[in-house]
Formats: structure tokens, C-alpha cells, sequence
């Protein structure tokens, strides 16, 4: 499978247990309308490397999280909500991708301000795809040779800080988090 189509895949598994992960609102929250109400969305972080450094098995993890928009409530922020999901992914191909359930229930970890980025924030961002198809590469050796490092650690710690869930991601990925630096 290429990059695209294990996305698709790992964005299939993610939806499916989406739908069935109960997302429990607090006393009050009939609706948008109300300050208690919040809608709930998953996004999928980055690949991250199965092992680091890498042991040439060709693993890589995506990380399912919820944010919650509550319009009566925050303007210039968002809801966190947990890692709630863990796919594994076989960069080789041999393997169809498993996704493991990290939390029962949806609920709020905590609060994510949004702002605009700045051009050389939105210069790191656009390096994802390049980052990410090296993690894949990466993953499959047994250096880190694969891997640009400057690059690698730029959007990884800007994602981390930019999403609010580097923090939790760290518990699963702590050699690589501790290589980034950040």
C-alpha cells in the first residue's frame, strides 16, 4: 500500500470506531445552542515511528483524538478530548492496519486555543507529507538515516504543541519524543 491508500485505510478503521465510542454530554446540552453543548470531531495525528530508533519492522502508529468545537462557550479555542484510538500500521504492506481502543468515552482533557499561523509555521506544515513518507521509510531500517532530522523535528514538535496532544502521545512514544527534543 502507498501512503495514500494507508491513510485511507487507517481514516476507514478510525471513522468506523468513531460512530461507536460513546461521546457523553454534561447536564443541559440539548443543543448547539446551549453553553454546556459540544460537537465533537476525531482528527488523526502524523505517523509516528513503531520503534526509536527504528528496528527495521516497518511499524508506525497513527493517533486518534477527539476536539470539540462549543460555540455558546469559546470563540478562540477548543476542546480536548482524549487519545482515544491507536492504529497500527505496516509500512511494508504485510499487514492490514489494527486500530486499538485507548479510551471508553469521549470527555473533555482540556482547552486548545487556535490562532492564525504565521508563514513560517505554515513552511513547517507544508513539510508533513515529506516528513511522514521518511518516518515510513525510517521505520523500515534499523538508522535513522532515512529521517531528515532538522525537518523531522520541527513539525513533529510543531504539530505536538499546535494539536494540544503531544503531551499524550508522549506515554506511547517516549524514545521518539525524547529524540525530538521537545
Amino acid at each position: 500500500m502507498d501512503a495514500k491508500q494507508v491513510q485511507a485505510k487507517v481514516e476507514e478503521l478510525v471513522k468506523t470506531e468513531w460512530e461507536r465510542i460513546p461521546k457523553p454530554l454534561p447536564p443541559g446540552a440539548d443543543s448547539p445552542g446551549s453553553p454546556s453543548w459540544i460537537g465533537w470531531t476525531y482528527r488523526i495525528s502524523p505517523p509516528f515511528p513503531g520503534a526509536w530508533p527504528p528496528d527495521g519492522k516497518g511499524i508506525v502508529y497513527y493517533y486518534a483524538y477527539a476536539t470539540g468545537f462549543q460555540p455558546a462557550a469559546l470563540a478562540d479555542a477548543e476542546r480536548l478530548g482524549p487519545v482515544w484510538a491507536r492504529v497500527q500500521v505496516d509500512a511494508a504492506g504485510q499487514e492490514a492496519p489494527q486500530l486499538e481502543v485507548l479510551a471508553k468515552e469521549i470527555k473533555v482533557v482540556g482547552t486548545i486555543g487556535v490562532r492564525p499561523l504565521t508563514k513560517e509555521e505554515i513552511a513547517v506544515y507544508d513539510t508533513g507529507e515529506a516528513v511522514a513518507a521518511q518516518v515510513y521509510e525510517a521505520s523500515r531500517r534499523t538508522d535513522a538515516k532515512a529521517l531528515d532530522a532538522a525537518s523531522a523535528r520541527k513539525y513533529y514538535c510543531a504539530w505536538s504543541k499546535d494539536s494540544g496532544v503531544g503531551e499524550h502521545i508522549r506515554k506511547y512514544q517516549p524514545e521518539f519524543f525524547r529524540w525530538l527534543g521537545c
